[in-house]
């Protein structure tokens, strides 16, 4: 009886200490803490007795803005429409970093960790650390379903925004129109000379981060994500995306101190959880791992179900127990039968046990329904070459090559497969 009493003093205390703060100041720390409900109760509580006060009613609004705003500036993946439809491409095979459709590798000097490290969309783009609308779906959420004509945004139209002040709603919007016509570049010159007119605007800052981030260049991405922060010190997105790249530099405690700023933020999801059980499993604290997969679990849907199964699958081949990785992949597939990458990794476990054939389905099937997993398509290269057919290993290896060219071992292996086809 002595635990609640004291929970309930100190939450008296608590109510005793916020009565005695100056309102306004507190609506800010809860505005800056991202939790609206609260701000806009306190902002409610000072405008029923002064409904003049213009600054509390910019912080009601802005609680409101920021508590219902759904972002639509990032355009993540194109239909298939949309890419038979295209009338505008002028190259079949971009340089790489002036087109979303090639981005840079690592052997281009652009920082960014390999594919073997990060994983890929199925573009091809490396994944953020913020799930924006329209992320793995065909078509995002906010684009039309028809085409308002073939014809584009022309230059001298669009520089008649430099004729006068320069409104960054315009800009964002002229960007995102340069992203779908896979114009990068241009968009970083409209991003670039609005900066020069409105410096340190968040909004901005990020949308040259994104393109930078789907360009591939992670240094320059990484800058100007911080520059965010360095003017909005609560950005979710810039804080979500450093700390992802941070993980897949090998950096994982580092990447636990930006994902336990946005728990204190107010951040509660089944994705942030789930990222806190990995960078604590690769940061040796196996005592949270666990707890924080526990939490994912009970806040997660159907659509990340899956990849919360399938990254305890991991931490479990990690530790070495792979009964309990071979039933969470099996749980993933069970839940979301399109996993390509629990395919993938069960596949490898029945091929552990001896039983080739049934890794050779999985792998099949992971083959039909992720493109972009190089890996997948090595696994059966691979078998298929200690089962002795050639030729459909050089298959799998040349896609799996295409889908990932920089991949030591599928070089080593068609190699061999050259080798061997110039002795018969």
């Amino acid at each position: 009886m002595q635990q609640p009493q004291q929970a309930q003093q100190q939450q008296q205390q608590q109510q005793n200490h916020a009565s005695q703060v100056n309102p306004v100041w507190l609506a800010q720390s809860r505005l800056r803490r991202r939790k609206f409900d609260e701000c806009i109760e306190v902002c409610t509580g000072i405008l029923e007795k002064n409904p003049y006060d213009q600054a509390v009613w910019y912080l009601k609004t802005r609680a409101l803005t920021l508590k219902n705003w759904l972002d639509d500036l990032e355009i993540e993946e194109e239909g298939v429409a949309d890419v038979l439809l295209d009338e505008h491409q002028v190259a079949q095979v971009p340089r790489p970093g002036t087109s979303l459709s090639r981005p840079l590798t690592s052997a281009s000097g652009s920082g960014a960790p390999s594919q073997a490290v990060r994983p890929m969309t199925n573009s091809g783009r490396p994944l953020t650390g913020f799930a924006r609308p329209g992320t793995g779906s065909q078509r995002p959420t906010t684009s039309a379903n028809g085409r308002g004509g073939s014809g584009g945004p022309s230059g001298p139209g669009s520089n008649g925004l430099n004729g006068g002040a320069v409104m960054i709603s315009c800009v964002l919007e002229l960007c995102k129109i340069y992203l779908r016509m896979d114009q990068p570049n241009t968009a970083l010159e409209h991003y670039t000379s609005a900066l020069g007119a409105h410096p340190g605007d968040s909004s901005l800052l990020l949308g040259v981060a994104r393109v930078y981030d789907a360009l591939g260049d992670a240094e320059k991405a990484v800058a100007f994500y911080k520059n965010v922060l360095f003017h909005d010190a609560s950005n979710v997105e810039a804080i979500a995306c450093l700390a992802a790249h941070h993980f897949y530099t090998d950096q994982p405690e580092i990447a636990l101190r930006y994902y336990r700023r946005l728990l204190q933020m107010g951040v509660t999801n089944s994705e942030l959880w789930n990222n806190l059980g990995l960078c604590c499993f690769y940061a040796s604290q196996y005592d949270m791992c666990l707890g924080c997969f526990d939490r994912a679990l009970a806040l997660a849907d159907d659509n990340a179900l899956p990849d919360i199964w399938y990254n305890i699958g991991q931490v479990a081949v990690g530790i070495g127990d792979l009964a309990l990785a071979y039933q969470a992949f099996k749980i993933a597939i069970s839940i979301n039968p399109n996993h390509a990458e629990a395919l993938n990794n069960l596949g490898v476990l029945e091929y552990r046990k001896g039983n080739d054939d049934s890794a050779a389905s999985l792998f099949r099937s992971g083959q039909r329904e992720g493109s972009h997993v190089f890996e997948v398509f090595f696994n059966g290269a691979l078998l298929a070459f200690k089962a002795g057919d050639f030729q459909v290993s050089f298959d799998l290896v040349n896609k799996a090559l295409e889908a990932y060219p920089e991949h030591t071992e599928s070089h080593e292996l068609l190699k061999q497969l050259k080798a061997h086809f110039t002795m018969l």
